[in-house]
């Protein structure tokens, strides 16, 4: 084992860190030109405002990285006395760094899709924003909701009434449904410039997504007993828009 690690840091020079410093710089070349391409499409067909899913994108992140990291020690290499150790780190680097592009074509194939990759996102983005809005809401007014209840109980003693305490009404945060709203912005803008180009299929899909997001706020928003809802408004004007965006379109065709 001593010799093994012994034999790892003796001195070694080879052309390998200039090899992997032209290849890691094509990879990088060729790592931006497919990720502009799907941000590219999504800009100019549907919203700039989509483009903060690319952007915080795990897969593309880490591997913008990998590459990053491994130009970097590769070009250090070639100012410094290296050692076989060095060496072998690269290659592994270099290894790694080709493999992440390579699954990167696979990533792109459901990037270029909105029905694949753009509206899962942005659906479990708002679902994400109903869950620890309401949540923390809930976790808020617990105490809120025991001295009401507590209050209640007090005026059935004296007033001799029932009262169901599963009809108190709990507001929802207005800016729970404005945010929610925000993020569902882009869906209203891309079914209508998908009304255009009589893409149906996304069409389809941009519909189904507002309706799950509705129906998961719905869900979500049961143990709130009220009835004015600031989200159910912002989704009625929604659909209104839509309505009177294909009847403008159908006038036209017709």
């Amino acid at each position: 084992m001593n010799q093994f690690i012994s034999k790892l840091l003796i001195p070694y020079n080879s052309p390998i860190f200039e090899i992997s410093t032209t290849i890691l710089a094509t990879a990088i070349v060729i790592f931006f030109t497919l990720i502009l391409i799907p941000i590219q499409q999504c800009a100019n067909n549907y919203s700039p405002s989509l483009l903060k899913y690319f952007r915080r994108d795990h897969d593309t992140i880490s591997c913008f990285l990998l590459l990053s990291v491994s130009m970097l020690f590769n070009v250090c290499m070639l100012f410094i006395h290296t050692l076989k150790i060095d060496a072998l780190f690269s290659s592994i680097l270099l290894i790694l760094s080709l493999l992440s592009i390579f699954l990167m074509f696979f990533k792109l194939t459901k990037i270029m899709s909105p029905v694949y990759y753009l509206l899962p996102e942005i659906k479990k983005d708002c679902i994400s924003t109903i869950e620890y809005g309401l949540k923390k809401k809930n976790d808020m007014t617990l105490q809120q909701k025991r001295n009401q209840v507590s209050e209640q109980l007090k005026q059935v003693l004296l007033v001799n009434e029932k009262i169901d305490p599963k009809t108190d009404k709990w507001e929802i945060p207005h800016n729970i449904s404005e945010k929610v709203h925000e993020k569902m912005a882009p869906l209203k803008s891309m079914a209508i410039k998908l009304m255009k180009t009589s893409d149906y299929e996304i069409f389809n899909s941009t519909i189904y997504t507002i309706r799950d997001i509705s129906i998961s706020y719905l869900q979500i928003r049961q143990d709130y007993k009220t009835f004015y809802d600031h989200y159910l408004f912002f989704l009625a004007e929604t659909f209104k828009d839509l309505i009177k965006n294909a009847e403008k379109y159908n006038d036209l065709n017709s």
